[in-house]
């Protein structure tokens, strides 16, 4: 839809080629899950048809893979938004919260620390960072408790 009414639909055909800022998904009432698949396989087809050089693609698809549940392939789609985009915070946070949701908090806090490194000014990278840090810690005690049982 073109501003300001969702009404205000056209097609590609339509419009020819356009450069776009930004895109909602869903309506006043919020997304639901198809449409969020939907968007996620549009992402897909662009990735397939060439679009796996841009970083940005790729870091957007890793964040619609987690909304679908699908971390390992987020991390994956991550890594290489990483790789083509290594001084985007963004790229950085969104690999580690695909980590953190893979269950590797190990990876997820390294790459917390080095969005809020590359961007730190971000509150929600540094509160991601904390609470990965916390975590690490809680797991590292019940470790060594874990340990102390044994002997």
């Amino acid at each position: 839809a073109f501003p300001h009414l969702p009404e205000n639909t056209k097609t590609f055909d339509e419009i020819g080629e356009v450069k776009i800022d930004q895109v909602v998904i869903g309506s006043c009432t919020n997304g639901q899950y198809k449409d969020i698949a939907e968007a996620a396989k549009l992402y897909r087809q662009a990735y397939e048809r060439g679009g796996n050089k841009s970083g940005l693609l790729n870091i957007n698809y890793a964040k619609f893979l987690l909304m679908l549940g699908k971390p390992h392939e987020a991390v994956n789609f991550s890594r290489q938004g990483v790789s083509l985009q290594p001084r985007n915070a963004d790229a950085w946070n969104t690999l580690a919260v695909a980590y953190a949701y893979s269950g590797n908090i190990r990876l997820a806090a390294d790459s917390f620390e080095t969005a809020s490194n590359l961007a730190p000014e971000n509150a929600e990278y540094r509160k991601n960072l904390q609470m990965m840090t916390q975590e690490l810690a809680r797991r590292r005690q019940r470790r060594m408790q874990r340990m102390m049982q044994r002997k």
